[in-house]
């Protein structure tokens, strides 16, 4: 990353005096940048070689979440989080990945360029289609897809939602194509969707079918750390950036909050991460020998990475949290932290008992909240600290971009182009 710098022709092309400026940008290293979709605003961050330089955020407008916002509204709001970076580090920018909501889902029309709306991760109105979805896997839709029959999960709003669009996507591979023009669905965000094979590997093409879902509506695949497509001329103008900034695709929010922890803390060993927000999540990198019969609220979440001992995964626990009724910000109300403290100590647990981990990271809105660290750390029998940094994901996201995150994952890429 340290070694790439701006080119002459990008310079130009900003509207920079080549003669004069050109060889004093070339002693100047690129950034990479990470955005993360939250269900409440944009963050932003940028990077060099992995030091943040820059970092902002954008809230939505009301209504807060969850809602179902336009796919123009998330690009919107995107726009006016980059334009609060000073322009002079932007125009620096080489490389850029979205990250966000996992069971998050957009329909698209590539020829008129008609989007549904942005289908958030708590969508009240599949519900039945998750329940149904529930009844009909139960505990196999993990063996199955490696991820739960879940309402979190992506699958219930596409057979919900599906006949609206002909293709289908995630929310940060949607913004991906706004940005580029290039339509595609990054395995890791597709695996939290439910629509693959356990492995990671292909769509599970005949299990949508017998739910009554068309898998030729999911946008073609591609990798953890493969490129979508440059930054189209008019999309950079709207973010600051320079046209031609390649956009890579990321892993969801939490695995990429799990990388840049580890990158925060320095720590080359077995980290889990916990965030304790609307739900509770416990995320850890998965080791060799993954027991065989596994919890329905396990989900497998592909890094993108290979490892001495075989595929980099990751096991995540979830659960729902006191917080997911509570709209108010800080400070949270006193009633709710014991049993926030309980059940984050219960996923953290699970989780750990399939990957012991070295430490254990707490973050989110209820790792802050008083008392909460405490308790969980005597509950857990691992090393517990709590890291307040809110641009995680984002910063995780700019990792991959720049290739100082995992290696991306053998996994196959469809050769089909929108």
């Amino acid at each position: 990353m340290s070694e790439r710098t701006a080119a002459p022709a990008a310079l130009a092309a900003r509207g920079a005096d080549p003669g004069e400026h050109v060889s004093r940008e070339l002693l100047r290293p690129a950034l990479a940048a990470g955005a993360d979709l939250g269900a409440s605003r944009v963050r932003v961050v940028l990077l060099e070689a992995g030091r943040i330089v820059a970092n902002a955020e954008r809230p939505y407008a009301p209504p807060p979440p969850p809602a179902r916002r336009s796919l123009a509204e998330v690009w919107a709001t995107a726009a006016l989080a980059f334009q609060r970076v000073a322009p002079d580090l932007l125009a620096r920018v080489d490389r850029l990945a979205f990250t966000g909501l996992r069971g998050a889902v957009v329909g698209v029309d590539p020829l008129s360029g008609r989007t549904t709306a942005v289908y958030p991760d708590v969508e009240e109105a599949s519900l039945p289609a998750a329940e149904a979805v529930a009844e009909r896997l139960g505990a196999s839709a993990v063996a199955l897809t490696g991820c739960p029959a879940s309402p979190l999960s992506g699958l219930p709003k596409l057979l919900l939602h599906g006949d609206q669009a002909p293709l289908w996507t995630s929310l940060p591979d949607a913004l991906a194509w706004r940005a580029t023009g290039e339509l595609w669905l990054s395995t890791p965000m597709a695996l939290r969707l439910g629509v693959l094979t356990a492995d990671g590997r292909d769509v599970s093409s005949g299990l949508l079918r017998r739910l009554g879902f068309d898998p030729g509506k999911l946008a073609p695949l591609a990798p953890s750390g493969a490129p979508l497509g440059a930054l189209a001329p008019a999309a950079a103008a709207q973010l600051g950036l320079p046209p031609g900034v390649q956009v890579v695709a990321a892993p969801g929010d939490l695995p990429c909050a799990l990388l840049a922890a580890g990158r925060e803390l320095g720590s080359s060993g077995h980290l889990l991460l916990a965030c304790l927000g609307t739900t509770t999540v416990a995320i850890t990198p998965a080791a060799s020998g993954l027991a065989a019969v596994l919890p329905t609220d396990v989900t497998y979440e592909i890094l993108g990475a290979d490892l001495p001992d075989g595929p980099a995964r990751a096991i995540e626990v979830s659960t729902p949290s006191p917080l997911a009724a509570r709209r108010a910000p800080e400070p949270l109300l006193g009633d709710a932290l014991p049993a926030l403290a309980e059940r984050a100590a219960t996923a953290i647990r699970r989780a750990a008992a399939i990957s012991p981990p070295d430490v254990v990271v707490l973050t989110g809105r209820g790792a802050a909240a008083p008392g909460v660290a405490a308790r969980i750390a005597d509950l857990v029998p691992h090393p517990v600290v709590t890291l307040a940094d809110r641009d995680l994901a984002a910063r995780g996201a700019a990792l991959v971009a720049a290739g100082l995150g995992t290696p991306r994952a053998s996994v196959p890429r469809r050769a089909v182009r929108v």
